[in-house]
């Protein structure tokens, strides 16, 4: 069980690769429990640009712009706001309250183009200090 931090050791970088040269945009993943959680069920979280940890469920429910924030088309854009990171991290960890978390796991598998099965299939890698 692992305890979601703002610590690069513990996050993940994928590729989406959708650019010609395969390279971004860039998403940021961090598999855990939110700091003072009730539940021990380990989730998995997305970094948004204003650094907080967004449930990745949230995320498949909200609209295209919303998404694009979870979007970094440079790694160095990452690591600079890997600097910017309080100690302890700021999560969203609800579901939106319109939608249970099946219906948002159902909408994230019917749309193919959908920006949630790229997340999926990419594949992560550790981030490591410059």
């Amino acid at each position: 069980m692992h305890t979601l931090t703002n610590h690069h050791r513990d996050f993940e970088l994928l590729n989406l690769a959708r650019d010609a040269d395969g390279r971004g945009p860039y998403l940021v993943r961090q598999w855990g429990i939110p700091p003072r959680a009730l539940s021990l069920e380990e989730d998995c979280f997305l970094l948004r640009d204003d650094g907080t940890w967004v449930l990745n469920f949230r995320f498949c429910a909200l609209p295209k712009p919303d998404q694009a924030r979870f979007l970094f088309a440079d790694i160095r854009d990452i690591y600079h706001l890997l600097e910017t990171l309080p100690s302890v991290p700021r999560v969203e960890a609800g579901l939106p309250a319109d939608l249970t978390r099946e219906e948002i796991l159902a909408a994230c598998r019917r749309t193919q183009d959908n920006l949630c099965v790229r997340i999926r299939e990419a594949p992560g890698v550790r981030l490591t200090r410059r």
